[in-house]
């Protein structure tokens, strides 16, 4: 498979040279929250799942648990408190934003998660990451609290996302917007022609930080 389009890296390019702000999502770019989650989930509640059923869940957590959706809220919550002093970076993340800093004046974080983790992220993001991020933001999906409208507020134009889904609503709601799409459990088998003109498919952090660090 081929990650990277040249055409639309060289529009990517093009677009970023100049700018000093990128946004990061949380869970499965710079944390292994899926993994954890479904450890965790087995340990609590004795039910196992793969990754696979995990990533076609989507956040629709409730359908594979067979749960409400508020019920499966409180149980996100749980767990996010239950692992925020164990959950572990991606090591190829903190490598690489290294990097990333010497290049980028302004990082970001912002996260789908619910607003009652505000102070959850904020701990694990300092924690794992210490002096790396200017900002946490969440957002819980609704349109005037979302991903692309979080990060226009911020002044970033670009963001590193790990869901196809949550990437395509990020560049309809926003034509400004630039998404890099880190490959995941969720990722698996895209075709790279076949996504919109506005996301860049990355198969892993070196390739996301060649394209932010190669321009500025």
């Amino acid at each position: 498979m081929r990650y990277f389009n040249n055409q639309r890296c060289e529009e990517f390019r093009s677009f970023f040279k100049g700018k000093q702000a990128v946004a990061f999502t949380m869970d499965n770019v710079l944390v292994h929250t899926m993994e954890t989650l479904q450890k965790w989930y087995a340990s609590m509640y004795g039910e196992e799942f793969t990754l696979a059923q995990y990533a076609d869940a989507g956040h629709n957590y409730h359908k594979l648990w067979d749960v409400t959706p508020e019920q499966a809220k409180e149980i996100i919550e749980t767990f996010h408190f239950a692992v925020q002093l164990t959950i572990p970076a991606f090591p190829d993340a903190v490598v690489n934003m290294a990097a990333i800093r010497n290049h980028i004046a302004r990082l970001m974080v912002v996260s789908a998660r619910f607003p009652r983790l505000l102070s959850v992220t904020q701990g694990t993001v300092h924690r794992l990451f210490p002096e790396t991020f200017e900002e946490v933001r969440l957002c819980n999906g609704k349109s005037s609290s979302s991903k692309a409208t979080a990060c226009a507020a911020l002044g970033c134009y670009v963001l590193v996302e790990e869901s196809l889904s949550e990437a395509i609503r990020v560049v309809e709601e926003d034509d400004a917007m630039r998404v890099i799409l880190l490959q995941g459990h969720r990722t698996q088998n895209l075709m790279v022609d076949k996504l919109p003109e506005r996301i860049i498919l990355a198969k892993d952090w070196s390739e996301i930080t060649s394209l932010l660090t190669s321009v500025t």
